[in-house]
């Protein structure tokens, strides 16, 4: 359910738009590993686009780990960092406008609709704790908003580090470290 407002809520905005949740309780100081739950999508098939895509987004995303000091623990992890790509199709109706040449009018005679189906797919990252399952930090992207800004050519690369510019805690810091921001 949350992750259909989260889906709503950035296909409903124009630009770029990070939708994000920092919890400002929790206990930053005490984390320094982590482990990293991949997707869960419903619609993804497990060909090797797929599997490439997959594996992409978790280099990004451990790579930002690594950047801010943090261990990959799959043993006793502190934090559990999972992601999950939401997406869904939009029918978008289009008028051509060419109501005044009968040769193109669709069978009730009036100007033809174009139809067209877009997928629109929002990036999520979650942090939570590994011991209470409570969250720490969630960002979300649309893809295709973010696609339309950056320059950059690794668009799920450059979307997991535009929501890390968010997430600016070193491992076993109390407060937020600006540096951390990329600047790519």
């Amino acid at each position: 359910m949350r992750y259909a407002l989260v889906l709503s809520v950035l296909l409903a905005s124009c630009g770029q738009k990070i939708v994000l949740y920092n919890n400002v309780d929790a206990r930053y100081d005490l984390f320094d590993s982590y482990v990293l739950i991949g997707l869960k999508g419903k619609n993804i098939n497990a060909d090797a686009d797929a599997s490439h895509i997959l594996k992409r987004i978790e280099s990004a995303i451990s790579e930002e780990m690594a950047r801010r000091a943090y261990t990959f623990s799959s043993d006793k992890p502190d934090l559990i960092v999972r992601y999950e790509i939401v997406s869904g199709s939009v029918s978008q109706n289009r008028n051509n406008n060419f109501s005044n040449n009968p040769m193109i009018q669709n069978q009730f005679g009036g100007p033809m609709l174009n139809n067209q189906n877009i997928v629109e797919s929002v990036l999520l990252l979650e942090i939570i704790t590994a011991d209470r399952q409570k969250l720490v930090w969630q960002a979300s992207l649309d893809l295709k908003n973010h696609a339309k800004v950056t320059k950059r050519k690794d668009i799920l690369g450059s979307a997991i580090e535009t929501l890390f510019n968010t997430y600016l805690y070193r491992a076993n810091s109390k407060s937020p470290d600006p540096t951390l921001k990329s600047t790519k």
